[in-house]
């Protein structure tokens, strides 16, 4: 087969889809029916998985996440251990689908996945008050509020925590939520923020638990993007709600900027960008305005 499998309209069809949709449904991903139409379920049960074995979540079957899935059909193939024997590291969980699934089929054929090679790391961002103190840091922070962040101090904190440049992490505030903004998105799909909608705006505890009500526990009743760095995808909300809830902007902020950090350091500036907004055309203008972007803001921090 030569035609990668993903989401598209019209949805693909056929018994390498339904055969796909097997496979996940015994790794305990959700993607609807077995009926070989690739749909949103299926797409969300490959991006599922290609965000757990830390593949790239496009959406698109290709050879990294044919080879991902049969290693894990494998894993779950292999004996299972008695009570007096440590259990297998269990296969991690969902991304995006990216591959010709001919090579899924053959399970015990399938190479194992190749290293990713690494790439030159993000470089920290520098203490602001590493020598003048904590004045310095005071400085920064109206300097940051000054250009439009709405909540420097936090943006300050959790660069340094995420070792993310603080140009790139201003700049993603800006894209994402105009300068730190605790809202809901406005994907149509549940919870969505903003007048006219029914649902409320601002993200506070109490109505994000409402929001996590409507989610599911991966998502399975939609997902919507929340707070300052419009965290979507279910597992990066509750990763944020492991540290400490996220509706509240500072660990949303720490969970977003290390996830725009590893992305760069995985694939590197332009597409580790693209990778935090998803793929596509829309995903290649959102890096290439939050690197324009973070280009202005490094000139005026200094």
């Amino acid at each position: 087969m030569t035609t990668s499998l993903r989401l598209t309209r019209p949805a693909l069809h056929g018994p390498e889809v339904r055969r796909l949709q097997q496979q996940l449904a015994r790794l305990g991903y959700d993607a609807g029916a077995a009926d070989g139409v690739f749909g949103p379920a299926t797409d969300r049960a490959v991006m599922g998985f290609q965000h757990e074995h830390e593949l790239t979540d496009d959406g698109i079957v290709g050879p990294a996440t044919a080879t991902a899935l049969a290693a894990a059909l494998a894993a779950l193939a292999a004996p299972q251990p008695t009570a007096h024997q440590p259990p297998a590291p269990q296969p991690a969980a969902p991304g995006r689908v990216a591959a010709a699934v001919a090579a899924v089929a053959a399970v015990a054929a399938v190479p194992p996945v190749a290293a990713v090679a690494p790439i030159t790391a993000v470089p920290p961002v520098a203490p602001a008050g590493a020598s003048a103190g904590a004045g310095a840091d005071a400085a920064v922070v109206e300097h940051l509020r000054g250009l439009g962040i709405l909540m420097p101090a936090e943006c300050l904190a959790a660069a340094r925590d995420a070792k993310l440049p603080l140009h790139l992490a201003a700049s993603l505030l800006v894209q994402e939520s105009g300068g730190g903004r605790n809202v809901y998105g406005h994907d149509p799909t549940i919870f969505t923020g903003g007048p006219g909608h029914g649902q409320p705006n601002e993200v506070t505890e109490a109505n994000y638990r409402e929001y996590l009500k409507l989610r599911g526990a991966k998502g399975e009743g939609g997902m919507q993007g929340v707070g300052p760095c419009q965290l979507t995808w279910w597992s990066y909300q509750d990763e944020a709600d492991g540290l400490g809830g996220c509706w509240d902007p500072a660990t949303n902020m720490k969970v977003g900027f290390k996830r725009l950090a590893d992305n760069i350091r995985r694939y590197g500036m332009h597409p580790g960008v693209k990778a935090y907004n998803g793929s596509g055309a829309a995903a290649e203008a959102y890096a290439t305005n939050v690197i324009a972007r973070a280009e202005e803001f490094k000139q005026k921090l200094g």
